[in-house]
């Protein structure tokens, strides 16, 4: 609801959002859904929002992703970059074959409204993981395309860099695929590694914030894992 543009959420609720931080220092335009959504409903949601604003395509990523451009290969384009260059080479094909393409896997994704629109959009009386399995398959069935586009690096974390700064260059001359480089592909590797190693699931880190007892709208995360979990293992 309106919770987080209030400031009513602390810090360690799962569900809190710095408005100030997104909308005034990054200029980030935040949209607030009614109520908290199934990741079914979210899809349908964003392409509600398309199909209202006129949009003929979108992007999507996941949150809990870090994307990281390639330095080591030659001439250097950033990630960002290269997905602008493959939607350049993409947009003057119309009518598209495809019904999304997948940056890595839908970690990053861009979306054809009219492909989705095509199939009907998610089913949401489909739980959890299994609903994405269901829907790509009858983009399929309907004949569209599910291409893959190498453009970089899109790592599924679970932690966090104890640094963010490591991110960035630290001068303006700092050569590409240099110490810096090499050493935060690497600890995001093994960030994205552990977590798909991990005996509670690779979305263990859900339950991990226990705060916001008592603030609006509350939810448990633990429960909410816990039934996640139980999905995915009906799914596996």
């Amino acid at each position: 609801m309106d919770s987080n543009s209030l400031g009513l959420l602390t810090l360690q609720n799962p569900f809190f959002l710095n408005h100030t931080r997104l909308q005034d220092v990054l200029g980030v335009h935040v949209l607030t859904t009614p109520t908290l959504l199934t990741f079914a409903q979210l899809q349908n949601f964003y392409l509600s929002t398309a199909i209202a604003r006129g949009w003929d395509h979108y992007w999507w990523s996941h949150m809990d992703s870090v994307a990281v451009s390639w330095e080591d290969k030659s001439p250097y384009m950033s990630l960002h970059q290269r997905v602008l260059k493959d939607w350049s080479e993409t947009a003057g094909e119309k009518p598209w074959k495809w019904g999304i393409k997948f940056y890595r896997y839908d970690r990053l994704a861009l979306v054809n409204v009219q492909a989705y629109k095509d199939v009907g959009g998610w089913d949401t009386h489909i739980p959890f993981y299994a609903t994405d399995c269901d829907f790509h398959q009858r983009l399929r069935m309907r004949g569209w395309e599910l291409p893959n586009v190498a453009v970089g690096m899109v790592f599924d974390v679970g932690g966090t860099l104890p640094d963010l700064g490591a991110l960035y260059p630290t001068t303006p001359d700092e050569k590409l695929a240099g110490e810096r480089y090499r050493r935060v592909v690497k600890e995001l590797g093994d960030i994205d590694v552990a977590k798909h190693t991990t005996k509670n699931g690779r979305n263990f880190w859900q339950g991990t914030q226990r705060g916001g007892q008592g603030e609006p709208f509350y939810r448990d995360p633990a429960v909410s894992l816990r039934i996640l979990i139980l999905s995915r293992r009906e799914v596996d």
